[in-house]
């Protein structure tokens, strides 16, 4: 799991992504304004991204046991890009 601040564009998306979880099998994109266009063009640059409707999105953090908003609290707050857990190999 790692976190950065990376520009909206999907170039930036990617290569932010490629650089830290390059073996992601699976990528989470959230629904909101912009979903439609960044999901059209990170998958045309090549990465498994699938869209989450945020509603659903929202239940499923409700239901987890150990609640956490921030898993690094050193970090400062601010716009938030995080890449998927990978399971070690």
């Amino acid at each position: 799991m790692c976190e950065g601040t990376v520009n909206s564009a999907p170039e930036a998306i990617v290569e932010f992504l490629k650089s830290k979880a390059a073996g992601a099998v699976r990528i989470g994109l959230e629904t909101g304004p912009t979903s439609t266009w960044l999901w059209t063009e990170i998958k045309a640059l090549g990465l498994p991204v699938i869209c989450i409707d945020a509603r659903h999105a929202k239940a499923v953090l409700k239901m987890q046991i150990n609640k956490s908003d921030l898993p690094y609290p050193d970090i400062p707050m601010g716009p938030r890009l995080a890449a998927p857990r990978l399971k070690p190999q």
